[in-house]
């Protein structure tokens, strides 16, 4: 029962949709409504209400995942499977939120949250980072939603071969799955370029 009573916290706190209620209460806009794809994202309120908002969007979104699976660990035992469970919780919630008719953000910030709410386990937050940097700054994959989909997807096969505990895997892995559901596109509008800054 413990387990469920917090997978209802994680989903409503991962429900609250920082990226429409921050910028539509403090300068009135709604980017759902001014953006192309309609995503209640901390991207989306950068770019349209300014970086201000929009990193305090990022930091919100982080908190929402971080919070609910640092308390959760500290009171469960994290080697019970239901606790994967628990951790993908806050994703779902974002990705999925009841508060806007079950649709939601493309998870991103509120994923890395949740990894930081992992710490002091390191490699799915490292994973993240490292891989996202690289395919950003180093060999730069574009569009954007295919450095996502690999990104997560390294960091569903480092939690299996460096993590020990089976929930954290299950649980990484299902939040990574999540982000990566969430950032797939038409796979016919599919044009994967890679560059390489460096080497020019």
């Amino acid at each position: 029962m413990e387990y469920i009573i917090w997978v209802i916290i994680g989903y409503f706190s991962g429900s609250i949709l920082f990226g429409y209620l921050v910028p539509k209460m403090l300068v009135g806009i709604d980017v759902r409504k001014v953006s192309d794809d309609g995503n209640p994202g901390a991207f989306n309120a950068i770019q349209h209400a300014g970086k201000a908002i929009g990193y305090l969007v990022v930091l919100l979104d982080v908190l929402k995942g971080a919070i609910p699976i640092y308390l959760a660990s500290k009171v469960l035992d994290t080697n019970n499977l239901l606790f994967a469970l628990v951790i993908v919780a806050p994703v779902i919630g974002h990705g999925f939120s009841c508060f806007s008719k079950f649709k939601g953000g493309k998870c991103l910030a509120t994923a890395c949250g949740i990894m930081v709410g992992l710490l002091p386990r390191l490699i799915p937050i490292l994973t993240v980072c490292l891989v996202y940097i690289i395919l950003s700054k180093l060999i730069v994959v574009t569009p954007h939603f295919c450095r996502i989909i690999i990104t997560f997807s390294c960091a569903i096969v480092t939690a299996f071969v460096f993590e020990r505990t089976l929930s954290i895997k299950l649980g990484i892995a299902l939040v990574s799955s999540v982000v990566i559901k969430k950032h797939v596109r038409k796979m016919d509008d599919l044009k994967l370029r890679v560059t390489y800054p460096y080497l020019k």
